[in-house]
């Protein structure tokens, strides 16, 4: 019997994050008790992976994955050493809540390993993707097995692949979620590392990641935000989405330990599977607060800071990135506006939500400790004030 191993840790962890205008600070994971990750060493055939990936008890393509972007060449020598039975890295994967395994790091070494064993398993597998059969080409140490598929191997060396195995170290479902969220983070060693919310992606699989993902597709909402394409693929898009519903769910008696990472990670554990309906209701009023901000602000000004406070009616707006802040108080504030059924004009709106720079306590509560929870409510508190009173 395999024990888990328990990893701990009596230390706060610093999460990095991804800023935009550098508002959207972090602080220390909170240390309420001793928070563990579980893992599990397995030595798994190189058959028995495949005929996981078949069955669907390992995920080799979850959403936050990116492309297969291997070269054959390099799909085949990866093969030609598991021939060789040279060493190769370790598998990373992660339990999820009904005991499938996803990959956290390994997914192009799997797929090269698909291609090549089972090739006919590729379109009913990924009917999205275009992932072609491979044979084998450029070895160094075995060129007699060059331009052969699986099927034309030796009988010994076919066997030897089938059979070798590869270690794989599995993240429980049961660990701890903050270090768990931590460990995606680390273990993921691509040429580009995730994002939070490409980890987010992964360990919060569910009808609630869906809307986010689906919404944060909205042409209005891009048009407000104008993200680099480069932010928009590493889901800085979904990740405003889900900063407009938990921030906008922050109270005094909220969960919240002054740090942005966390918060925002708890909310989508706790919220991992809504009904349909409240998908729709969820949808309707992210869709409509985007109109609102659209028509009474604009892309021009929406989400971006002034460059004078004191009179922003005259000022000229940042162009080039948003405040994710101030998208968080107006995206908020107008979306309070609205539950309330009053109709003031668009001027009305947009002058009043433009006096809002001028309270000093706003504005500190846009650049200075943006991640504490005073700060953060009274941003939102604020404005939405102005606009309802």
């Amino acid at each position: 019997m395999v024990i888990p191993t328990q990893v701990n840790t009596e230390q706060p962890l610093q999460g990095d994050l991804d800023d935009i205008d550098d508002s959207l600070g972090s602080a220390p994971y909170s240390n309420e008790g001793e928070r563990k990750v579980l893992i599990q060493q397995y030595d798994y055939a190189v058959r028995t992976l495949m005929d996981m990936v078949v069955e669907g008890d390992l995920v080799l393509d979850p959403d936050y994955q990116r492309q297969y972007r291997w070269p054959d060449e390099k799909a085949a020598r990866f093969i030609e050493s598991i021939v060789l039975n040279i060493p190769v890295p370790v598998l990373y994967l992660a339990e999820d809540s009904d005991g499938t395994f996803s990959v956290i790091d390994g997914q192009q070494r799997l797929t090269s390993l698909l291609r090549f064993i089972k090739p006919h398993e590729l379109s009913s597998l990924y009917p999205d993707r275009q992932l072609a059969p491979l044979e084998l080409n450029d070895l160094r140490v075995r060129p007699d097995l060059n331009g052969m598929p699986y099927a034309s191997l030796p009988r010994l060396d076919k066997s030897a692949l089938a059979k070798r195995p590869i270690r794989c170290i599995v993240i429980l479902n049961e660990s701890d979620t903050t270090l768990k969220f931590e460990v995606f983070e680390r273990l993921n060693t691509g040429s580009v590392s995730l994002t939070d919310q490409e980890v987010r992606n992964c360990i919060y699989r569910g009808s609630y990641n869906q809307l986010i993902k689906r919404l944060a597709t909205n042409e209005d909402f891009h048009e407000l935000l104008n993200l680099p394409e480069s932010l928009s693929k590493a889901m800085k898009d979904a990740e405003l989405v889900l900063r407009f519903f938990a921030y906008k769910e922050l109270t005094n008696e909220a969960y919240y330990a002054d740090n942005f990472a966390e918060y925002l990670n708890k909310h989508m554990e706790d919220r991992r599977v809504i009904t349909e309906d409240m998908a729709r209701r969820l949808q309707d009023e992210f869709e409509a607060t985007v109109q609102v901000v659209k028509r009474v602000l604009g892309p021009g000004i929406a989400f971006r800071k002034p460059s004078n406070r004191e009179d922003p009616s005259t000022a000229t707006f940042a162009q080039n990135k948003i405040n994710g802040a101030i998208y968080e108080a107006q995206m908020i504030s107008f979306s309070r506006y609205l539950a309330t059924g009053r109709t003031l004009s668009d001027i009305e709106l947009k002058e009043r939500t433009l006096r809002a720079f001028s309270d000093d306590v706003f504005w500190n509560a846009l650049f200075q400790g943006t991640a504490q929870r005073r700060k953060a409510i009274d941003r939102s508190r604020i404005l939405t004030d102005l606009l309802v009173s």
